[in-house]
């Protein structure tokens, strides 16, 4: 008992010490600017300017392309023909898929009477 008054009246005669060091402790830790959320700004900030340089390098990229498609009408007819599958006027278009399901019928059958297949 007589360590705690023996605190309590050192308390008594640094008010403003301990004001001070009571002060600082919570403006360090408790507060809403304290040394944890200004740090997890700055990690946000970091991930914000990651972040905005990709979507630059993105924009840019998509800057020429644009640039390139209203100066030259083939690269225009060239994604035309291959994305949207457009064609001239008397030309056929022919699509040829290669899928799960078509593969099964390009494999040669197995048969399972222990003989090999002919080749």
């Amino acid at each position: 008992m007589s360590r705690i008054f023996t605190f309590l009246d050192f308390l008594r005669s640094h008010k403003i010490s301990t004001a001070i060091i009571f002060t600082a402790l919570f403006v360090l830790f408790l507060d809403g600017n304290s040394v944890w959320e200004r740090h997890y700004r700055w990690q946000r900030i970091s991930e914000l300017k990651e972040t905005i340089s990709e979507l630059q390098a993105s924009y840019d990229e998509n800057t020429r392309q644009l640039n390139e498609l209203r100066s030259n009408p083939e690269k225009v007819e060239k994604i035309a023909r291959e994305r949207y599958y457009m064609t001239r006027e008397g030309e056929d278009l022919y699509i040829i898929e290669r899928g799960s399901e078509l593969e099964e019928f390009d494999k040669p059958e197995v048969e399972d009477n222990g003989a090999e297949p002919e080749v």
